[in-house]
C-alpha cells in the first residue's frame, strides 16, 4: 500500500510538470506570434485617446495622421479621421487646433468618405451644433451692427449737424490754403 502512495504521487507529481510545461509553453507561444493588425491599429488609437485626454494635442494629431498616411486601408482609419475634426472642437486654452470652421470641413469631408461608420452620427451632431454655432454668431453680429446704426430721427438729426459743422470746417481750411498757396 505504501508503494501504491508512492507511485501515484510520483505519478501526480510528473502530471502536474507536464501540464506546467505544456501551459508554459502555451503562454511562450502566445507571447511569441505577432499582434494582428487589428489589434496594432487599435493600440494606436488608445494612444491618441489618451493624448487627447491629457492635452498633448500635437502629439495626438502627429499620430493620428501618420496612421491614416501609412495605413490608409485600415478598418480604423475612420476612427483616426473622426478624432482629427474632434481634435477642432475640443475647447481647451492648450489647443493650438481649435477651430470650429476647419472641424465644420473636416466633419463633413467625413460624412462624405465615411458614410457607414459608427462616428456618423457623432459627426453629423457635431455638424448640427457647429452650424448653430454659426448661425448664432452670424446672428450676434448682425444685431451688432443694427445696434451700432443710429435708431431714431433724432440721433441722424445730430449726426448731420455734426458732418455739417466738420464740413464747414474742412472748407475753411481748404480755403486758408488755397490763400497760402496763391501768395
Amino acid at each position: 500500500m505504501f508503494m501504491t502512495n508512492v507511485r501515484i504521487k510520483a505519478s501526480a507529481s510528473l502530471l502536474i510538470s507536464i501540464v506546467n510545461v505544456f501551459f508554459l509553453k502555451c503562454a511562450s507561444i502566445d507571447q511569441l506570434q505577432p499582434e494582428n493588425s487589428y489589434d496594432q491599429s487599435r493600440k494606436l488609437i488608445i494612444k491618441a485617446d489618451f493624448w487627447l485626454n491629457n492635452g498633448k494635442y500635437d502629439q495626438a494629431r502627429q499620430l493620428l495622421k501618420q496612421f491614416i498616411t501609412h495605413h490608409p486601408d485600415d478598418p480604423l482609419v475612420d476612427d483616426a479621421e473622426y478624432r482629427i475634426a474632434y481634435l477642432h472642437v475640443i475647447s481647451d486654452s492648450g489647443n493650438p487646433f481649435l477651430d470650429y470652421r476647419e472641424a465644420e470641413k473636416r466633419f463633413k469631408h467625413f460624412e462624405e468618405r465615411y458614410p457607414e461608420s459608427a462616428y456618423i452620427q457623432a459627426c453629423n451632431n457635431w455638424l448640427y451644433i457647429l452650424n448653430l454655432y454659426h448661425d448664432v454668431l452670424n446672428e450676434n453680429i448682425k444685431r451688432i451692427d443694427v445696434q451700432n446704426e443710429p435708431s431714431t430721427i433724432g440721433q441722424l438729426r445730430k449726426q448731420n449737424k455734426e458732418l455739417k459743422e466738420e464740413n464747414r470746417r474742412l472748407q475753411k481750411a481748404l480755403s486758408d490754403l488755397e490763400k497760402v498757396l496763391q501768395r
